[in-house]
């Protein structure tokens, strides 16, 4: 399995159910202090037919409850939203409401951002075999898709999350056809303002 850049796969060990706990307990108890999260990230998508990835960067932002923006930028710009149960995507100055699977990627990395923050995502066993592993600066949280619908998707996803802030750093979407892509965040800001605004697109 190919765990991308700074994690090495085997600088991990599994943790002890009374490790676990206290892993748990800290991410929980960091979440619950975020009402808002921005931070820029770098998105890879290395595809099984390709030798070459495609590197794209962007801007993401949360604000509770249930609002996410997901905005890629450069010469190709396309923008993600979730406002509450609805999402909407934006490109060539279009705008448009999703109420089909055509945007089935950005909507499991919208609830997968959003379960992280919360930390619902760690107790998440009827959609997930969940994991847990570590090394000194890092947790690294398995999730193995159990339902049969998911299981069509995606094999298996990675979340890390870095134990100086307790937040996800870094996430990997395993797809069933062997096709894998990996998001890093960077400076992360927590609890700054974000408008409203940000989560309606027209």
């Amino acid at each position: 399995m190919w765990i991308g850049g700074a994690y090495p796969q085997n600088n991990f060990s599994m943790i002890s159910e009374s490790e676990l706990a206290v892993v748990k307990n800290n991410i929980k108890e960091r979440n619950k202090q975020i009402q808002t999260l921005s931070c820029p990230f770098t998105q890879t998508k290395k595809m099984a037919v390709l030798k070459e990835n495609a590197v794209t960067k962007g801007m993401m932002y949360f604000k509770k409850i249930n609002k996410f923006r997901w905005e890629y930028t450069g010469e190709n710009p396309f923008i993600f939203v979730q406002n509450g149960e609805k999402y909407y995507t934006k490109a060539n100055g279009k705008a448009t409401e999703i109420k089909d699977g055509s945007a089935r990627l950005f909507q499991e990395i919208s609830q997968l951002v959003i379960a992280s923050i919360s930390g619902d995502i760690l107790e998440n066993t009827r959609k997930f075999r969940i994991q847990f592993s570590q090394n000194n600066s890092v947790v690294w949280v398995r999730l193995t898709p159990v339902s049969k619908s998911m299981q069509s998707f995606m094999s298996q996803i990675n979340l890390f999350f870095s134990k100086d802030t307790y937040l996800a750093t870094k996430i990997e979407i395993h797809e069933k056809g062997g096709d894998m892509t990996l998001i890093q965040f960077d400076n992360v800001k927590v609890n700054q303002p974000i408008d409203d605004n940000l989560f309606e697109l027209k």
